[in-house]
């Protein structure tokens, strides 16, 4: 019981993080966690920069998670 809770808060605490950063130029960017590796055990990552709006950036980040 104690690992399910365990897993279920360390889900909720990922997926509550916004994605999409404001960068110090102003512009908007993101980041995306796409899995692991299997051979090496790293993160695959997407990242995407040069947004000028946050809404440009979610946009193509929705797109991005769509076709992954």
């Amino acid at each position: 019981k104690l690992i399910a809770l365990l897993a279920l808060y360390v889900r909720s605490e990922i997926m509550a993080k916004d994605p999409i950063k404001k960068a110090d130029n102003g512009t908007y960017y993101f980041r995306a966690n796409l899995g692991y590796d299997t051979l090496t055990g790293k993160q695959i990552q997407k990242y995407q920069s040069g947004f000028k709006t946050k809404k440009e950036a979610k946009t193509a980040y929705s797109k991005s998670m769509s076709l992954s």
